[in-house]
């Protein structure tokens, strides 16, 4: 009786370890998370009242505390937007938009069906009105 009250108590020992290293395990968990929420935090500290081309001035391209991802989140940007870098217009779009402007400017009152017709007309575009309309 008092061999197994010996085996008993040695038996205890070890789940009482296995129990703290559990215990410090999570623990080590709990202040990996409590850094994460700290550093989104302070970013979202910077964001109060912020115009939309501030708040995508504060986003840190290179390697940065945060994923692209998570502080485009926290920024409340579409990450699409982030990668997204607008194609200038052709020289033919801006000679077509400056010529549309002149008969506009000629005839104020013209819709964009007759603006399509007086450019076919004088400058043989070979625009249809929803396309003149596109660039009105």
């Amino acid at each position: 009786m008092a061999l197994e009250g010996l085996r008993r108590l040695f038996e205890k020992q070890d789940s009482t370890a296995e129990l703290r290293r559990a215990h410090e395990q999570q623990l080590t968990e709990l202040y990996v998370e409590i850094g994460k929420l700290t550093t989104q935090i302070a970013w979202l500290k910077k964001v109060t009242t912020l115009t939309r081309q501030e708040r995508v001035a504060l986003i840190e391209r290179a390697v940065g505390e945060l994923p692209l991802r998570l502080q485009a989140d926290l920024l409340s940007l579409s990450r699409a937007s982030l990668y997204y870098q607008p194609l200038l217009p052709s020289a033919e779009e801006v000679r077509l938009k400056h010529r549309i402007d002149e008969v506009y400017t000629q005839s104020p009152f013209y819709g964009s069906r007759k603006v399509a017709a007086q450019l076919h007309r004088v400058a043989h575009y070979p625009f249809t009105f929803t396309c003149t309309l596109l660039h009105l």
